[in-house]
């Protein structure tokens, strides 16, 4: 059976509603409900029993804002925070890659300095070839 104060706590999340409320409206009402019998639910709480609350807190606070941030992702928030480089870059990508203009990719391109992949009237660059470009142009003094 659990402690007092985790079903004070655990009734004030868990009232039930009505079929027609929707899920947004619960979570918020609950949430208002908690924090209103906030005082009242936590006076009988133990001093051990507030750091495994707070953590909890943590981990709504961290759910609620990647949901606030990432609102297409409905999982956990990723760990690691490097992208993968994509295969082809554009002109605007390839131009910020080697911090020149747009118009200068362009040319390199059609000089045939700076080898390039057309699709249809798309022009792509792979990065390992903007990268072999920058190499050839450095000087060595």
């Amino acid at each position: 059976m659990k402690p007092q104060h985790e079903r004070d706590v655990g009734m004030a999340w868990g009232k039930a509603r009505g079929p027609q409320q929707s899920r947004r409206q619960k979570a918020s009402t609950d949430l208002r409900d908690l924090l209103a019998a906030g005082d009242e639910a936590l006076a009988d709480t133990p001093p051990h029993a507030i750091p495994e609350l707070l953590g909890q807190l943590e981990q709504l606070k961290a759910l609620l804002w990647n949901r606030l941030l990432c609102p297409s992702q409905r999982s956990v928030p990723r760990t690691d925070t490097l992208m993968p480089e994509p295969a082809l870059l554009d002109v605007a990508a390839a131009a910020e890659k080697l911090r020149v203009s747009r118009t200068m990719i362009r040319r390199l391109e059609a000089r045939g300095i700076l080898p390039g992949v057309r699709i249809g009237r798309r022009l792509l660059f792979r990065p390992d070839a903007l990268a072999r470009f920058a190499e050839g142009q450095e000087r060595h003094r």
